[in-house]
């Protein structure tokens, strides 16, 4: 970009140089005043707008290098928590004010079932990839999503209606919003974690769309507003009036042959590379069908500013980020954004959207940055900043972020090649400097220097969650030592208490500020669920634990990896109730066979935590159908129960341990 010079500024510049070399007689004139200082130019941060076209293809490129004229081989890879009290469940959120799509919703009347081959499962990457699964086939007869409606006195179920699907769609998730139902939908189906992440032409040729429904009528819904993005979706999450919707795309370029093997190939990959556009890179957009191509351009993105003190030292994955900003009520696209990195977490709280990037310059010391981007307003870009280890990890990583009071809290993992301690966890703290768009470290738990440690040697991070001005983080090798996290002061984190126990927690909830609910294993490979009172801080203790499955050979739970297919509901006295679905394998006469089971259970005395008590009332059993067919939801309405598998329902009452009714 170039800048002209005012006149009167020229001049003035060139009168103090000329006085400068003295001469000509007669009396003194007056000194001139030095010129004011240029003013320092505005802060820009990490991410910044590409100044011309071309810089937004050059930054593209950056990682793409790999593909273009060498061989080498691809980059290595104060809140409140409550529910309806006697009501109905609803999905489980991280955050209670945002809501977060599931392929199950319920309000109360309607229950609506999507069909899926995918669970918003794979944008966390574990450190160590295994073999991505091979997607299943669809399931014979027609895509369709299914409603139903419920008589929850008689604990039965209904075929009011259904929503067909194109061929080969998959749907993410759903929302629900009064009469009108919006579902997130994609060709992409990726498997749990793996390789396929990691493969570049794995997220070609993807698109992801999102579709109103009026279902006013539920036996005749009524498509309406559907936008269209190339891309396949991270995640999305809902927040007030708006779904944000976050995808990656990985530009189709004809003819590029991503690991050149000859010379032949490369100089051809290079001419390829030499004439591509910012619009060959970003990903289309249509909305009711119809291209739109003035809603997403360049000028609506950023690119990585290669001085900035934390940027990559080495380029990441050839993709395009997109965030979508869209009115719930109208599916009217407010705002769009994108940056020419990948994303591999997402984060929204009730105060900004927050994005994560891993960042392998250093294979022995990977470290992450992470992007504020608020809401307010439009999507504005406010700044970025780059802590010790990684974000993507086992489980779901956004427990691993929380933003409270403008803090940013992080607890990051990063793996070391000593033996002796492979794992090396920390916690940190950062606020946003508006001056410098930066998000600066505040605070860090250990300090450096520090003997203190985040769990023992060779401990992995199983747990997280945040929850007001506390962190309860559980570490597990062959014990659980579950810890709670001081974080009133932001600058000086501390660990306050330490409770070890068999067995570890993977999915933590809070059920109020003295009582914690922990699901996971027993330490030899059946689910349990525990209840810890955390009203001193100092000195956690367990109130008791419950171990299902107990007759099983093998069991799992899905809620221990995908926090929606936990149910919590809050009563309207001081018991609470729960659910935990369970795969188990049982060995008869006949040989194994399995057993789908949701599993009741209660929290009692909540007010009370000394006198606190966890209890299994009842479980149901239903018949396991097919292995893309057993995705568990369970939904607690009154003294009714619905166990969802698949596109299936069976149902039963509270407090029984027979087999279901169903399936619906």
């Amino acid at each position: 970009m170039r800048f002209s010079l005012p006149c009167t500024l020229f001049g003035g510049v060139a009168a103090v140089l000329l006085s400068a070399c003295g001469g000509g007689g007669g009396s003194a004139s007056p000194p001139a005043p030095d010129p004011a200082p240029a003013p320092a130019p505005a802060a820009t941060g990490l991410m910044v707008p590409p100044a011309t076209d071309e810089a937004f293809v050059d930054a593209f490129l950056r990682g793409l290098a790999q593909v273009g004229t060498t061989s080498d081989g691809a980059a290595p890879p104060a809140p409140t928590l409550e529910a309806d009290a006697g009501g109905f469940s609803t999905t489980y959120r991280l955050e209670e004010s945002v809501d977060e799509h599931d392929v199950v919703k319920y309000d109360g009347a309607r229950l609506f079932i999507a069909p899926t081959r995918g669970a918003d499962c794979c944008y966390a990457v574990e450190p160590i990839a295994t073999d991505a699964l091979i997607a299943p086939p669809p399931p014979d007869g027609p895509r369709e999503i299914r409603i139903l409606n419920t008589d929850p006195d008689a604990a039965t179920a209904t075929v009011a209606g259904t929503i067909a699907l194109d061929e080969g769609t998959t749907v993410e998730g759903m929302y629900l919003d009064g009469d009108t139902l919006i579902a997130l939908t994609s060709t992409a189906w990726w498997g749990y974690h793996g390789d396929t992440f990691a493969s570049l032409p794995a997220w070609e040729g993807q698109s992801l769309s999102v579709n109103f429904y009026d279902v006013t009528d539920t036996a005749s819904p009524e498509a309406g507003f559907t936008l269209s993005l190339e891309g396949a979706l991270v995640t999305s999450r809902r927040r007030d009036d708006r779904i944000v919707v976050v995808s990656r795309h990985l530009p189709s370029i004809p003819e590029l042959v991503y690991y050149p093997t000859t010379d032949e190939e490369r100089a051809t990959n290079q001419a390829i590379l030499d004439n591509l556009t910012a619009q060959d890179l970003l990903p289309a957009l249509s909305i009711n069908g119809e291209m739109v191509t003035d809603r997403l351009t360049p000028d609506q993105c950023l690119i990585t500013d290669a001085s900035n003190d934390i940027a990559p030292g080495e380029p990441g994955y050839p993709v395009i980020t997109t965030v979508l900003s869209i009115d719930a009520a109208t599916g009217q696209l407010d705002d769009v954004l994108c940056y020419a990195e990948a994303t591999d977490g997402v984060y929204l709280s009730s105060e900004a959207l927050y994005l994560s990037q891993t960042v392998y310059d250093d294979p022995d010391a990977i470290d992450s940055i992470v992007h504020q981007i608020d809401l307010d307003g439009g999507l504005r870009y406010r700044g970025s900043g780059r802590v010790a280890g990684s974000l993507v990890s086992r489980g779901q990583p956004d427990f691993r972020m929380s933003a409270l009071d403008g803090v940013l809290r992080l607890v990051t993992t990063r793996w070391q090649s000593d033996e002796a301690d492979r794992f090396d966890h920390r916690l940190f703290t950062l606020r946003l400097n508006s001056d410098t768009v930066s998000l600066e470290v505040i605070g860090q738990l250990p300090e450096p220097g520090s003997e203190t440690v985040i769990g023992k040697a060779n401990e992995d991070l199983f747990g997280v969650r945040f929850f007001g001005e506390r962190a309860y983080l559980v570490t597990f090798e062959r014990i659980d030592p579950l810890y709670v996290v001081n974080l009133s002061d932001p600058a000086a984190p501390m660990i306050e208490g330490e409770l070890e126990l068999p067995g570890f927690s993977e999915l933590l909830h809070p059920v109020n500020a003295n009582l914690l609910l922990g699901v996971g294993d027993d330490g030899e490979g059946r689910t349990k669920a525990e209840l810890f009172d955390v009203s001193t801080p100092a000195a956690p203790a367990s109130r008791g634990s419950v171990v299902l499955a107990t007759d099983a050979t093998w069991s799992y739970s899905e809620a221990r990896y995908d926090r929606r297919a936990f149910t919590y509901l809050r009563g309207s006295d001081t018991t609470d109730r729960f659910t935990i679905p369970v795969s188990a394998s049982l060995e008869t006469t006949e040989g194994y066979h399995w057993d789908e089971r949701l599993y009741m259970l209660e929290v009692r005395n909540r007010t009370a935590p000394a006198a606190a008590s966890l209890q299994a009332v009842g479980a149901l059993s239903a018949v396991r159908g097919a292995y893309i067919e057993t995705r568990p939801r369970g939904i607690i309405d009154g003294d009714a129960l619905y166990f969802v598998l698949g596109t299936q329902v069976w149902s039963g009452y509270w407090g029984t341990e027979v087999p279901a009714f169903g399936p619906f």
